[in-house]
């Protein structure tokens, strides 16, 4: 039985947006080695499932995927705090007794 893991995936530093964006990412953990084949230098594996990596929108979404398909699975539920909402105009603001009132 093949076993993976549903985390919340970081967002890239060069990204700022928050629009289109599948922050559950479901690894599949193989725990089988590779293989090198020294005829073309090349190393790889028997199984296609080293190379899958699945975006989900929710994590409800990645766990039913999971059960679906019979995984063992775990969960790491760390994931970024949302981006609170900010204003151009709050960097003004005349009237605030401190920097942190709005």
């Amino acid at each position: 039985m093949l076993k993976a893991i549903i985390y919340c995936k970081t967002k890239n530093a060069m990204q700022s947006g928050m629009r289109v964006r599948k922050p559950w990412q479901l690894e599949i953990i193989n725990k089988l080695p590779n293989l090198f084949t020294r005829q073309t230098g090349v190393l790889g594996g028997t199984q296609p499932t080293d190379q899958l990596d699945l975006s989900f929108e929710t994590k409800e979404a990645a766990i039913k995927y999971a059960e679906s398909k019979k995984l063992e699975f775990t969960v790491k539920e760390k994931c970024a705090p949302e981006k609170e909402e900010k204003r151009y105009a709050d960097n003004f603001c005349w009237n605030c007794k401190l920097k942190g009132e709005m």
